[in-house]
Parts: C-alpha cells; structure tokens; sequence
C-alpha cells in the first residue's frame, strides 16, 4: 500500500473488516469484533478523516452512497479490497500467548492435484505462520489462530478443501511440545 498515509491505510482495513463481518460464525465474536472496530474508527483524527477518505475516493479504493437519511455509506471497490486484502497479507502472523491451553490446532486439507498451485501456496503460508508439519497435509500449532486459518481459507476460496481441529492430545505430544518450546 505505497504511496498511503498510515490514517487511508487503517481506514482501508477497517472497511475490509466491516465487509468481512458477514461472515462472522457467533453473535459474540461479530460484536467483539464490533467494538474493536469502533475503537480503532475513534483513533483516526476527525481533523484528517474526511481528506482521507476524499484521498481514497479519488484514487478509487473506495465509493460513496448517499442514503435516504442523508448520511453517507463509504465502501470499498474491487481494488480497495484487494489492497487491503495485501496488507492483511503483509501483517498476517499469529499473537502467541504468554500462557499455553494446552490444546492442539490442526490443520487438515486435500487440495486436488489439478490446484497445485493453491496447495503449495496455502501449506506456504501455514510453515510462514510457524505451523509444524505433521504430515503431508496436516499441520499443527499450539496457539488459537482460528482466525488466520479462516482469513486464508476465505482468500484462497479453499474451503473445501481445508479444515480445523482443536485436539486436547496428540499422540506425539512430547515431540511437539519441543518444537515449539512448551512445557
């Protein structure tokens, strides 16, 4: 996203949330995810807000509607999303906790042959998030990324093709538990 200033970059993002919001499993994650939101929409500057967006406009990562009561509904373009889309890329990592669950997330996927291309891309991304390789197409990590695993899912349009497991045990646990240095 060169050639954005940080408040246009944060606005492109938080408007990809809102569109992703749709897509939200429970009505306590979606309002979590709410008033996260909201928080980071009160940290841009109002001084800065409206050049912003006009910037955006203008540069065709947004649009603009005007609705009945006047007020305006600001959206992202197909580019606006993709961009935004590319940073999430640019950032995508899974915050560890200082304190470990002790469960299992793993990650199954069959992904033809005839999309290669998309297997190799996706078991990519989850050695870059630090997932181990159990096997072939099974991979585990012992911290929640349920949403990193739907965020690439949803990009990748793979879901089909790839599911989540949360498992209290696995069988070589001792082994695991020095790869990722757990006690």
């Amino acid at each position: 996203m060169r050639g954005l200033g940080p408040n246009q970059k944060k606005i492109l993002i938080l408007l990809l949330g809102g569109a992703l919001l749709s897509v939200v499993y429970s009505p306590k994650q979606y309002f979590r995810v709410v008033r996260a939101m909201r928080k980071e929409w009160k940290k841009i500057p109002k001084s800065t807000l409206e050049s912003s967006v006009q910037k955006l406009y203008k540069s065709h990562l947004v649009k603009a509607k005007q609705q009945k009561d006047g007020t305006w509904k600001i959206m992202l373009t197909k580019h606006g999303q993709k961009l935004a889309s590319l940073h999430d890329f640019e950032t995508l990592q899974i915050k560890k906790l200082k304190k470990w669950d002790q469960k299992w997330r793993v990650v199954i996927f069959d992904i033809p042959e005839k999309k290669k291309v998309l297997r190799d891309v996706f078991r990519g991304w989850l050695k870059r998030l630090g997932f181990y390789k159990l096997q072939g197409s099974v991979f585990v990590y012992p911290y929640d990324c349920r949403n990193e695993f739907d965020f690439l899912v949803e990009y990748y349009q793979a879901g089909e093709y790839a599911h989540f497991i949360v498992a209290e045990e696995i069988d070589n646990e001792a082994d695991l538990k020095k790869i990722f240095s757990l006690k």
